[in-house]
């Protein structure tokens, strides 16, 4: 998503506003093997212990 904001603000593709529009990730799949990659996005981000993980 945050390419895509990159990318739309290099094309000063904005909305009337001067805003970013909405978006709404969506992942669908039909494969015939069960979904196995993280649902969330915090099952791929790594706490770092002390300050930085308050």
């Amino acid at each position: 998503m945050a390419l895509l904001h990159q990318d739309l603000i290099r094309q000063i593709n904005l909305t009337p506003n001067g805003k970013l529009p909405p978006v709404l990730p969506l992942v669908l799949y039909n494969g015939e093997k069960r979904w196995k990659a993280a649902q969330n996005i915090s099952q791929l981000i790594e706490i770092s212990p002390g300050a930085a993980a308050r």
